[in-house]
């Protein structure tokens, strides 16, 4: 006679221990965002995000990971990461702008690129660093996670420290859409009119 509970319970185990496996194979690789390391977006990314002459903002592109571009939009001494797979931008201004832990948001100085042991990237952390709202001389952070395992990019969360934030990469299944902007073919096609 078969005892379910035990079968169950190996089940359970062979189960937790190939996530395990899965996420202790995952590596990680860095991109710089300092301004120096990235360069300002042309073509059609600059016409989602014209530069500071015309509206004190803009954007710089940064080094991207496989086929994922990393993308700096600024504005009004604030900063953000998006992500175009060179079709659609996917943006996440809504999350970092409406986090309520400090004033004046903007990207810390790299952003982690988490990869599984087959060489696919799972997910993106970037810090953003703001100005304290109970202390003004001083800074406060938050890691950003976004997932990148399945079609589209999904918002992950907010975490405190790199630990939770490699953790939430690594889980994947996120949920949280990123806005989306119009797809840059459709605004290539609108120029060229």
């Amino acid at each position: 006679m078969i005892n379910f509970k035990l079968l169950l319970l190996s089940i359970l185990l062979v189960f937790s221990g190939l996530i395990f496996a899965e996420q202790a194979g995952m590596t990680s690789t860095y991109t710089s965002m300092e301004s120096k390391n990235c360069k300002a977006v042309t073509g059609a990314l600059k016409e989602l995000y014209p530069d500071a002459e015309q509206i004190d903002g803009g954007a710089e592109e940064c080094q991207g990971n496989k086929n994922w571009r990393l993308v700096v939009p600024f504005f009004d001494a604030r900063s953000w990461i998006a992500l175009t797979d060179g079709k659609t931008v996917w943006d996440t201004v809504d999350y970092v702008m409406n986090s309520p832990f400090g004033y004046f948001p903007n990207v810390g100085e790299k952003a982690e690129w988490r990869m599984t042991k087959a060489g696919k990237v799972q997910a993106l952390i970037f810090r953003i660093v703001a100005q304290d709202p109970d202390d003004y001389t001083k800074g406060v952070s938050r890691l950003f996670v976004v997932g990148l395992d399945i079609s589209e990019p999904k918002f992950c969360g907010i975490v405190k420290t790199n630990e939770e934030a490699r953790k939430l990469a690594d889980k994947g299944n996120c949920t949280g859409n990123l806005e989306k902007t119009i797809s840059l073919l459709v605004i290539i096609l609108y120029l060229k009119l």
